[in-house]
């Protein structure tokens, strides 16, 4: 309806205040769930469901970001 494929909670907060703090800035999102629009339909919003597919894409992410964090330092 208004053009993005996805929704950060609270990214873009964070970062403001990390460039307002002359802080250099790299954003990495996990999408856990998708978003509940439509109300006439039963399903919910569920925090659960968040908590397992981080626990399912922990090991993903911890080897994602370790070959980042290594591609960065040689920048």
């Amino acid at each position: 309806m208004v053009g993005v494929d996805a929704v950060g909670m609270s990214t873009v907060h964070e970062v403001i205040t990390a460039r307002h703090c002359d802080m250099k800035v790299f954003g990495l999102s996990l999408i856990t769930n998708e978003c509940i629009t439509n109300y006439d339909v039963e399903a919910e919003a569920n925090h659960e469901e968040v908590l397992d597919v981080g626990k399912m894409r922990q090991d993903l992410l911890r080897e994602y970001i370790s070959r980042l964090v290594n591609e960065f330092s040689k920048v």
